[in-house]
């Protein structure tokens, strides 16, 4: 059944429906969602910024936790008559089940949906959620099975952690067994997509799990210590939030440009490269902040 709606989407195609979807797809790629939490993170709500990002990485685990375990293949493997849009394979990488883009994509703009009190910005970003899951069948690089178990899984994650924020805002000390539990997740992960078996051929797509746990490990340590120690404050004056973001972001893009590959196994590199890149993102940068509004506040 699945097989046969992308075979439908496949009959409506033309060249600006195929060029829409393609930009609609990128709404859901990682570097767009990155660069949105960090300017939430770093510039306008920490809060809303903390349930994306738990919401995100989270969702990737879960996420990628599936693909190794099901091992599906992408649609044209499994059906011939499957011909995906081609600007859009690049980036269909890895298993099928369940799509990335969508989880990531439900995270982010989901999150957003139910945090903001904007009827505009909630309309519009649960159409980009939508939108970003369609754009996947259009282009042929999934299934309706692998949206709508994004689609799914996202949601309930995101009521779920929400209930878990305010349940340790009422208990300020669990923090620490949530980062416990977090880490133990995260080295989970990397335990499990190591020593399972896979199908012959699957060499070097479980790449990403490496990269979904080290960044996940990077985000519990660097909740923690931020909430412990930083506590910054996302105010500034416009011009610093703008420097705040574009620095930042050039910081986490010559971090991620770092190859895996060299002396050391990829998967040391990988998993500690993405941990860097969200301890960076969460604490590091903002200690930064914190301490030139403190240097400020003492001159003043």
């Amino acid at each position: 059944m699945d097989i046969e709606i992308l075979l439908w989407f496949a009959q409506l195609r033309n060249a600006f429906c195929d060029n829409l979807f393609l930009i609609l797809t990128q709404f859901g790629d990682q570097t767009i969602l990155v660069v949105l939490v960090c300017l939430m993170y770093w510039c306008l709500d920490k809060r809303v910024a903390q349930h994306m990002m738990f919401s995100f990485f989270l969702g990737g685990m879960i996420n990628q936790l599936l693909k190794i375990t099901f091992c599906i293949p992408r649609p044209w493997i499994r059906d011939a008559r499957l011909i995906p849009v081609e600007g859009a394979v690049h980036a269909a990488t890895g298993y099928s089940f369940p799509s990335g883009h969508t989880a990531s994509a439900t995270a982010v703009y989901g999150s957003l949906a139910m945090n903001t009190k904007s009827f505009g910005v909630r309309m519009g970003s649960i159409a980009l959620v939508l939108l970003v899951g369609v754009s996947r069948m259009y282009l042929g690089v999934h299934t309706p099975q692998d949206v709508i178990t994004s689609w799914v899984i996202g949601v309930m994650l995101l009521f779920v952690l929400r209930k878990l924020m305010a349940l340790l805002d009422r208990h300020p000390t669990w923090d620490r067994a949530a980062l416990i539990i977090g880490l133990a997740f995260g080295v989970a992960l990397i335990l499990y997509a190591q020593f399972k078996s896979y199908p012959i051929g699957a060499d070097g797509m479980i790449k990403d799990s490496y990269t979904t746990a080290g960044l996940s490990i990077g985000l519990f340590i660097g909740w923690f210590w931020e909430r412990r120690s930083i506590q910054f404050d996302t105010n500034a004056k416009p011009v610093m939030q703008i420097v705040k973001l574009l620095v930042g972001v050039a910081i986490v893009a010559g971090i991620k440009a770092i190859p895996s590959e060299g002396i050391i196994d990829w998967r040391i590199v990988t998993t500690l490269k993405h941990a860097v890149i969200a301890l960076f993102v969460v604490a590091i940068w903002p200690m930064l902040f914190a301490k030139v509004q403190s240097m400020k506040k003492e001159i003043a």
